[in-house]
């Protein structure tokens, strides 16, 4: 995963970081940034190699802009690592990070005041109201002189004052300048001992400090300062000689912070061509993070579509902040991720107040975000009809549709459209006799489409669709109906072409015959008998449907009725035509 480092500000800012060859930085007037610098960053020498002194030094320069460069001084030395981490007892290798941590040696072998100090700037202007600092000390034996000092910065009188001393030496561990009860930090002896010391800036213009021991004795103490944590010294001096004497220290963090690890899925803009890596088209993030300011791209090492990076935000667990993603399709320059399509089509500004939002979690903790683009699986909603595959009706009938659901994965549930086929409405359907298709479409609103559901509506013609009309006048006998269904006009005349007809061919018994399409209410039923008595249907007629012919302007069904012909018994088809309700 390609690992991003962000500068923040508080103002909205993205400032270049700048290392000067004085002790004294420029105060610039927005909070810090956030993250952790211990001894396993890469970027220090490896373990045992000390650091120039007398200068800015910036290899030691990570996690954004939470931190400057280092600046040592004195005749000791500043290394990174031990040679010999167990001599340093249980305590320091609380603080390890890989076998390492950060050292200040305040020996020299040519005097007896030898000394050391690393200093460091908090960027940007220090801690902001709502922000921390924190380090782990390791103290083993407290010969000599050795501790914290925290600096503000009067940026009119171009001044630093000294706001805050944690000293150990001797058989004390004292903060300087607070109340008697807290001036002593648990004074019993133990090479096991390691400090938490933390910085809560409450206000712009002070906070709290609390310690906490632990190792051989626990003790937790806390008062208040004043002014802006803007720089810290370690210092160390008139020790002896050896590894344990040394002041050990690790893990400086400025927060509330969290590490994000963002995987955006453009698989699906990939397979529609939105998104094409080949013409050089990128990912980016971007949100209340950076004051939406310059993106924070996003890389595919491996080319499976998956865009990934890590990055430091600033916030206290439990806020919430949006984001967007941005692809920079080169040619259409950088676009607003657009998760709401249905939002803007009736009324909504696009590129407007659709943002993600991100609740962090424990403060200096790792969270993963794993997203598709836009909400764009490639899979469209799945449809699922309501009611009845087949509704039967007659002509003028009232229908109620019933409806179908459409949920998508990530939209949940979306809207369904309608089509009847081959003509009309819902409210239209049993307007006319025939048989209907009812679809049910629906998409995503990344436009993916379900696969549509069905149901279909047959509607059948009135009881008496023309018929009183034909009859008028006449006797009602199977004659009458079987001319109607066999395409009858409205005055009676049956065209003799439209008669069945019985024929005798490849050794089966044949009846064509024609059945009136727009009338199915009158059922045409084929039977067999072998005496010219007990007529019945029988699974020995084969019925089959030739196609369709128009005669007078009135569209028929070709039929055949089909059975076998044996010398023994004799075989009689009829048709019967049966009055449908």
């Amino acid at each position: 995963m390609s690992k991003l480092r962000l500068r923040y500000s508080c103002l909205g800012l993205v400032l270049p970081i700048v290392f000067l060859s004085a002790p004294l930085l420029p105060s610039i007037g927005v909070c810090a940034g956030v993250g952790l610098d211990n001894a396993a960053n890469p970027n220090y020498p490896p373990a045992g190699q000390s650091l120039p002194l007398n200068t800015w030094v910036d290899s030691g320069h990570v996690s954004g802009s939470a931190f400057g460069g280092w600046y040592f001084e004195g005749n000791g030395s500043w290394a990174i690592g031990t040679s010999n981490q167990a001599s340093l007892g249980s305590g320091s290798s609380g603080i390890d990070t890989g076998g390492k941590s950060l050292v200040v040696r305040g020996f020299n072998s040519a005097t007896t005041n030898g000394y050391a100090k690393a200093s460091r700037y908090i960027e940007q202007g220090g801690l902001s109201a709502g922000q921390y600092f924190s380090v782990d000390i390791a103290v083993n034996y407290r010969n000599g002189f050795k501790g914290l000092d925290v600096f503000t910065r009067d940026d009119p009188a171009n001044t630093e004052t000294q706001i805050f001393n944690f000293n150990i030496g001797g058989d004390d561990y004292v903060v300087s300048q607070a109340a008697t009860a807290n001036g002593s930090i648990g004074n019993s002896y133990s090479a096991d001992t390691v400090f938490n010391i933390r910085f809560d800036q409450t206000t712009s213009s002070g906070g709290t400090w609390t310690i906490t021991r632990s190792g051989g004795v626990a003790d937790v103490d806390t008062g208040t300062f004043t002014g802006n944590v803007r720089k810290i010294a370690l210092y160390v001096g008139n020790t002896d000689s050896g590894d344990e004497n040394n002041l050990v220290f690790n893990n400086l963090k400025v927060g509330p912070y969290q590490v994000l690890d963002f995987s955006i899925n453009m698989q699906a803009k990939i397979a529609k061509g939105v998104f094409t890596p080949a013409s050089g088209h990128t990912l980016e993030v971007k949100g209340a993070f950076n004051g939406w300011g310059s993106g924070n791209p996003l890389s595919d090492p491996d080319g499976d579509g998956i865009y990934t990076a890590s990055f430091l935000v600033a916030g206290a667990s439990g806020s919430a902040f949006p984001y967007r993603s941005y692809a920079n399709t080169a040619t259409n320059g950088i676009s607003w991720e657009d998760r709401w399509q249905v939002w803007n089509a009736t009324g909504g500004t696009n590129g407007g107040s659709h943002n993600r939002s991100l609740v962090l979690g424990a403060d200096g903790g790792t969270q993963s975000i794993s997203i598709y683009f836009g909400d764009d699986d490639g899979v469209g909603p799945v449809i699922t009809r309501t009611g009845s595959a087949t509704v039967n009706l007659s002509v003028n009938d009232p229908y109620s549709d019933d409806g179908a659901t459409s949920v998508d994965l990530l939209d949940g549930n979306c809207e369904v459209t309608t089509t009847v086929s081959p003509s009309g409405t819902l409210a239209t359907i049993t307007q006319s006799p025939g048989t209907y298709t009812i679809t049910y479409n629906s998409m995503d609103a990344a436009g993916n489409s379900g696969a549509p559901a069905t149901r279909t509506v047959v509607v059948a013609s009135a009881a008496n669709d023309g018929y009183d009309a034909f009859i008028s006048g006449k006797t009602t006998n199977s004659q009458t109906l079987a001319e109607y269904a066999f395409g009858a006009t409205e005055v009676g005349v049956l065209a003799t072409g439209n008669r069945p007809q019985v024929a005798a061919t490849g050794g089966n018994l044949v009846l064509s015959y024609n059945v009136r399409v727009t009338n199915p209410a009158l059922v045409v039923v084929p039977q067999l008998s072998t005496d010219l008595s007990g007529f019945a249907t029988s699974g020995a007629i084969t019925v089959s449907t030739n196609g369709q012919i128009t005669s007078n302007g009135i569209l028929l069904e070709q039929r055949t009725a089909s059975v076998p012909v044996d010398s023994v018994p004799r075989k009689f088809l009829r048709l019967q035509v049966q009055r449908g309700q």
